[in-house]
């Protein structure tokens, strides 16, 4: 027998946060397992049923994080912790992931509405910062540094505001 390591990849979209299982349940693996998922700002996990050896997709209807009656609404950017547990609960493994899928199509349309512009290389260069606030931000957070990491996104977050909506900034 081999020894019980419980290990996950998080990956996200508009509307999903997926967490794909590749552990070594090994003696527990007949046992349930948890999945708990804090979403941004939020202090309370949702806690769900977690099936091994598969990818784990939810959404926000599954998460709660919308109405009762609403359609399956875009899921927020922000930090979420993920938080896997086996039986006994003595074996868990725990990860911070920060999810920029709704920020990230903003500047894609940015990409997209500056690149015939006359002002491309200043724009770019915006862009290029703002792309290294984001890479700098998920820096932070894989080393467990959660206010800097909010710091770090809400100033590209504000550089994005500030090209959406100012044409004479570029």
């Amino acid at each position: 027998m081999g020894k019980i390591n419980i290990d996950f990849r998080i990956a996200s979209d508009l509307y999903f946060i997926k967490v794909s299982d590749f552990s070594s349940w090994e003696l527990i693996e007949p046992k349930p397992s948890i999945i708990e998922i804090t979403l941004p700002g939020d202090s309370t996990p949702v806690t769900k049923y977690f099936d091994k050896h598969k990818t784990n997709i939810f959404n926000s209807n599954i998460l709660g994080a919308n109405c009762l009656d609403c359609e399956n609404a875009p899921l927020q950017d922000g930090i979420y912790i993920v938080k896997v547990t086996g039986s006994p609960s003595t074996f868990f493994k725990e990860a911070k992931y920060l999810k920029t899928d709704a920020l990230q199509m903003e500047i894609d349309k940015i990409y997209i509405d500056s690149f015939g512009d006359a002002e491309r290389e200043n724009i770019s260069n915006k862009l290029t910062e703002i792309e290294f606030w984001l890479k700098s931000a998920e820096s932070h957070l894989r080393f467990d540094m959660e206010r800097e990491t909010r710091m770090m996104y809400e100033q590209a977050e504000k550089m994005v505001e500030k090209l959406k909506n100012c044409k004479s900034c570029k």
